[in-house]
């Protein structure tokens, strides 16, 4: 392979590492310098024509390329010498990048011509499973790569691409009916994110039902101490909220989510201010609201037609979420109570006419829910801590058709009404 390819003083080229050829031919140029002035690769840049790297991890290109030889002619004399003399490091020769995960202070200045560049393992766990997406896409053996991909440890904190993600989901939902396997390569490569379109909330299912099956903590995987179904209504994925609620019983309460949603609302307003209604009500009546009202806002903000957030989406949701809990409704009141002196009041009335809109009524004050809403309540959590995937275990109780689609939250049986012809 001819190094014409390359630069040949110092300069800067850029060399992408993308494909087969461009890794054999790093890989060619590299062995072809000498211990610490190879240059070997890195995801790196250099600055202002200076050898000094910038930690930023986003480019995946090579800004720096020259041989040993063109970098030894650019020496000064007394320093050529002390570099034939191997002294002009404090470790010599014997200093190798494959051997220190991290440079030296002392390589980086402006007044050296030593390059230190890095081999960062994850650029190589990057190009791990762009080919073993290639070669899931030609074999024929998919189940056994994907086998393979769940015992191979250094792919344990990697992230694949969502394309990646949701056709090795698919395949497991075709041909997987081992629960301990499909959990545990949930556990390690699929995010729940990944699932945006309705065509793909089965698969999702699939993923959950082995993962309850098997006691297994969605939560654990994402190290988030919020429910599931916040966690993926912080993320503006409505869709899926139906699907994460056979999972879990609820959206519950923890402290954790009621910072998140009180930062996320009020990233505008003063800290102090957004603490304030803490000494009127409980922080459990207040993150009910400022759920509500982080997805109206976000709702109004982001709503594209035919995007990935919708409407209907959102007021599903919001309508599974209050299906779910026993809480009093939310009087429009109570909401200007508690932030009308940090948001403007006209957000506020609009938020709490979405929120009826979701719940299909009209809140004038606060009011206990009817017994019907702390039954449903009670039965969905008793199951969730019996470890049962909850259209299951309700299926089990062998109740009326009816009673098993409220308890569903199939139906939004959120009236008294509409218990008088049970």
């Amino acid at each position: 392979m001819s190094m014409d390819r390359f630069a040949t003083d110092l300069r800067y080229r850029v060399v992408n590492l993308e494909t087969a050829a461009s890794i054999v031919m790093l890989s060619f140029a590299s062995h072809k310098t000498v211990s610490h002035l190879d240059l070997q690769i890195s995801q790196r840049a250099l600055s202002d024509h200076r050898q000094f790297p910038l930690w930023d991890g986003r480019s995946v290109k090579k800004s720096f390329f020259c041989t040993e030889e063109s970098l030894r002619n650019k020496l000064e004399p007394k320093r050529r010498l002390l570099y034939n003399l191997h002294l002009d490091f404090p470790h010599g020769r014997e200093y190798s990048n494959f051997k220190n995960d991290f440079l030296p202070l002392w390589s980086l200045n402006d007044f050296s011509l030593f390059v230190g560049v890095r081999l960062p393992s994850y650029i190589l766990i990057d190009m791990l499973i762009e080919q073993m997406e290639q070669a899931f896409e030609q074999t024929d053996c998919k189940f056994k790569l994907l086998k393979w991909m769940a015992d191979f440890r250094p792919l344990e904190l990697a992230s694949i691409p969502e394309r990646f993600q949701l056709s090795c989901a698919k395949l497991l939902y075709h041909e997987c009916v081992d629960s301990e396997f499909a959990a545990k390569f949930f556990d390690k490569f699929i995010e729940l994110n990944s699932f945006h379109s309705t065509e793909v909330l089965k698969v999702l299912e699939y993923f959950l039902y082995h993962a309850r099956v098997c006691d297994f903590h969605v939560r654990s995987r994402m190290m988030h101490s919020s429910s599931v179904a916040d966690v993926c209504i912080q993320a503006l994925n409505f869709r899926i909220v139906h699907s994460i609620l056979k999972y879990e019983d609820t959206a519950y309460y923890t402290e954790k989510c009621y910072l998140v949603y009180k930062s996320l609302v009020g990233r505008f307003v003063d800290k102090e201010d957004m603490k304030k209604p803490e000494n009127q009500m409980s922080k459990l009546r207040l993150y009910r609201m400022l759920q509500i009202i982080f997805i109206f806002q976000n709702l109004r903000t982001f709503i594209v037609p035919g995007g990935l957030l919708d409407r209907s989406d959102a007021l599903e949701a919001l309508r599974l979420v209050w299906s779910s809990i026993p809480d009093s409704f939310v009087s429009l009141q109570e909401m200007n109570d508690a932030y009308e002196r940090v948001l403007y009041t006209v957000d506020i009335s609009e938020a709490h006419i979405f929120y009826e809109e979701a719940i299909s009524q009209t809140v004038l004050s606060r009011e206990p829910r009817p017994l019907s809403q702390y039954c449903r309540s009670a039965i969905r959590k008793k199951l969730i801590l019996s470890s049962q995937w909850l259209p299951d275990g309700i299926k089990q109780l062998k109740l009326p058709p009816r009673l098993e689609s409220f308890l569903n939250l199939e139906r939004d049986n959120l009236r008294l009404e509409n218990f008088q012809a049970l």
